[in-house]
């Protein structure tokens, strides 16, 4: 039985794949590949190849994280990570060492106004 494809949301945010990186629980330097298509049998559009640069015996080591709809149905989310395998195509891939810039920051909220002088009434 042939699967369809699986639909092709947004791809994930920075907070997503900080995500999928920590649960890999690789020794760090990390390294990453891009985001990617994830093979055809994937149920998940999106994925990422994940490794530890700390020796070359531990490049050979990958695991792949995987993104698409959460079970609230939001779209570019983390969902899992496994060791990659030979479908993953990670051995392929590109890597560049990956740079936790943390949680995003909130916007700076506006000054408050500040609030008008009250009067008081004298009263005679």
């Amino acid at each position: 039985m042939n699967l369809p494809p699986p639909e092709v949301g947004p791809m994930p945010d920075q907070t997503a794949l900080a995500q999928g990186i920590a649960e890999s629980r690789l020794a760090k330097p990390v390294e990453v590949t891009d985001v990617i298509r994830a093979p055809p049998s994937s149920m998940d559009p999106w994925m990422v190849c994940i490794r530890s640069a700390t020796s070359d015996e531990a490049r050979g080591l990958t695991y792949s994280a995987f993104f698409g709809k959460d079970a609230n149905g939001k779209d570019g989310k983390y969902i899992r990570s496994r060791y990659s395998t030979f479908a993953d195509n990670c051995a392929t891939q590109t890597y560049h060492p990956y740079v936790d810039t943390g949680p995003p920051s909130p916007s700076p909220s506006p000054s408050p106004t500040p609030e008008p002088k009250k009067h008081h009434s004298h009263q005679q």
